[in-house]
């Protein structure tokens, strides 16, 4: 290309047969490319209706297909790390609408099952402890009535009537209800009934210290 009067040219070089003779054409470059003005245009048009086109479809997708799977998968993560009492947000007009649908149902299910999974458990162990108290009772309760049968052979009225109120304190307390919660200042009372009945029963062999009730508030 050469420039000549401020405009460019292309230069075409044709060999001639005749000795020291060579041809050079010099064609406009703007007349050169005038043909393919027009197509370069109608090229630009072509490449922003593909970048519409991408941006469309990825929005589209992204819509659709990957907030919809990133939602599940985020659903799937908080269940797996024992989250059960949440919802996937629900979008009607998705393809993934019926998934979504049936994950929250099978939280709801599956919540519902821990509950009354947890619910049996409590009874068991309610059930356990009534056992092993009716086993408990009669045996402790027994055994108190020999000690107290002791005290009265030796005269010891005043200890056997603080005995018998401590004792009959005890079993006021464990046969009042089927409550299955208590007061905190109801079981510290419980527990000092308790030792205090053992106290008598084993006297200097057995010592013991509760704190206040202050104390065990705070």
């Amino acid at each position: 290309m050469v420039t000549m009067g401020g405009s460019n040219f292309y230069t075409l070089l044709f060999r001639s047969n005749v000795p020291d003779a060579d041809f050079y054409f010099f064609i406009s470059r703007d007349e050169a490319l005038a043909p393919t003005l027009h197509m370069r245009s109608w090229i630009w048009v072509l490449c922003a209706i593909f970048a519409l086109a991408i941006g469309l479809y990825s929005w589209y997708a992204y819509v659709r297909v990957q907030k919809p799977v990133s939602s599940l998968l985020d659903g799937f993560k908080r269940l797996e790390s024992g989250q059960v009492d949440f919802q996937i947000e629900e979008n009607t007009s998705s393809e993934f609408a019926a998934l979504t649908q049936g994950f929250n149902n099978t939280l709801k299910r599956l919540e519902v099952t821990i509950a009354q999974l947890y619910e049996q458990r409590i009874l068991a162990q309610e059930a356990e402890l009534k056992h092993l108290q009716a086993q408990i009772n009669p045996h402790f309760l027994y055994t108190n009535f020999y000690i107290l049968d002791n005290m009265l052979l030796m005269e010891d009225y005043e200890i056997a009537s603080s005995f018998c109120k401590l004792l009959g304190d005890y079993f006021k307390y464990v046969t009042k209800s089927n409550q299955i919660t208590a007061r905190l200042s109801e079981e510290f009372q419980h527990a000092e009934t308790y030792v205090g009945l053992q106290k008598m029963r084993h006297g200097n062999r057995l010592t013991f210290t509760f704190p206040s009730e202050q104390d065990i508030a705070s």
